[in-house]
């Protein structure tokens, strides 16, 4: 059986306004195993540096139960953010997150962060992949 449940879910923090230079996207992964993850991120269909974008470190998920670890059925995940210029995301410029595991069909998996109109104060969740 595939062992993500929820493989990648793009969104930006919080949604553009007019009056914002930059903003955060992130990207969560979670519901994998075996630990082992790569999350890049691709500017209009390019890998950006490695510098440009922050990813944490694998962590288990919590599970329900007897709280064990280390068993064969825990399940990880890791979040990554990039902070983009306002003006490209409103913009032509297409973002996406790419996670590369071994469990995935073609070892990877890319979601295009879906771009909406201007949120205000509010977050959005720009799409998921399930």
């Amino acid at each position: 059986p595939f062992p993500f449940r929820d493989l990648i879910s793009p969104f930006s923090l919080p949604g553009p306004k007019l009056s914002q230079s930059r903003l955060t996207l992130g990207c969560l992964a979670r519901g994998f195993r075996p630990r082992d993850i790569e999350i890049r991120w691709l500017r209009d269909h390019r890998n950006v540096p490695t510098s440009e974008f922050v990813t944490t470190s694998v962590l288990p998920e919590e599970r329900s139960g007897n709280g064990n670890t280390g068993s064969e059925g825990e399940t990880y995940f890791v979040y990554s953010k990039m902070s983009v210029e306002a003006s490209g995301w409103r913009g032509a410029t297409v973002y996406a997150c790419m996670v590369v595991h071994e469990a995935l069909p073609m070892r990877f998996s890319q979601r295009t962060l879906q771009k909406q109109p201007d949120l205000g104060e509010k977050s959005g969740i720009l799409g998921n992949i399930l």
